[in-house]
């Protein structure tokens, strides 16, 4: 008795739209914006913080290439490294809101506002990640490969 050949899925067509979003928001338009601010920054910042902002910029990048070639650890990774970057800038937002003073005339600066309502493309974006890449068709997708055995 034969046992018929497996049925190899087919990359979903989100995996590129997804992958690519993460890709250009979250690691090449994040690491461009980051570098400048440290760049144009009044004050130096330290090493470790530069490595820690720039390493999760690039990782977030290539966990995403690595999503794209099919590999399920790519995907558990790339939605490990979104989420720790989102937590990062949540944390930067909640520190600099908690240093903010007000000016002369009892206002805040409006730069700390502007940032927090810039976080909304990357949270919508975390959400879509973890929307899209936990469904159960692009699991399928990623687990008919997995040689793993952990994920």
């Amino acid at each position: 008795m034969e046992v018929p050949p497996k049925v190899k899925i087919r990359k979903p067509t989100g995996v590129f739209i997804v992958c690519g979003l993460v890709f250009l928001n979250f690691g090449l338009y994040q690491f461009i914006q980051d570098f400048m601010a440290m760049r144009n920054a009044e004050v130096e910042t330290p090493v470790i913080i530069t490595a820690l902002v720039i390493g999760l910029d690039v990782l977030c990048a290539l966990s995403a290439i690595w999503a794209l070639l099919g590999d399920n650890a790519g995907r558990i990774s790339m939605l490990a490294f979104l989420s720790l970057s989102m937590l990062w800038s949540v944390f930067v937002l909640i520190f600099a809101i908690s240093k903010a003073e007000k000016d002369a005339a009892g206002y805040y600066d409006a730069s700390i506002f502007v940032f927090g309502f810039s976080l909304l493309k990357p949270l919508f974006l975390l959400g879509l990640s973890w929307w899209y890449f936990t469904q159960q068709k692009v699991v399928a997708y990623y687990k008919q490969d997995n040689n793993y055995g952990l994920f």
